[in-house]
């Protein structure tokens, strides 16, 4: 829990649009500061757009710039049975 609360990141995060699914892809390379981690909980439940609401309003700009997932990393989530996130967006791409 320790490494948790100092690696939590108060920056925002970026996502990108990857050729396995059609909702933005959370870009987690960021720089971490220690935090009280309680008041980033607190802020992020005051301020999150709703997961629900994220699933079921973003869409892909026609213009978009697809990132590419690596094959280790489309494995891993082929192996993730009962991911929700994926379970619930069926549209993807298997190009490599």
């Amino acid at each position: 829990m320790q490494n948790l609360m100092c690696s939590a990141s108060v920056e925002p995060i970026l996502h990108y649009w990857v050729d396995i699914q059609e909702v933005p892809f959370p870009d987690f390379d960021d720089t971490h500061v220690c935090r009280d981690f309680d008041t980033i909980l607190d802020w992020v439940e005051q301020n999150s757009v709703p997961n629900e609401l994220f699933l079921t309003t973003v869409r892909r700009p026609e213009d978009a710039v697809i990132h590419r997932m690596s094959r280790a990393y489309k494995d891993m989530k082929a192996q993730n049975v009962g991911n929700t996130y994926l379970d619930q967006h069926q549209h993807l791409h298997e190009h490599d």
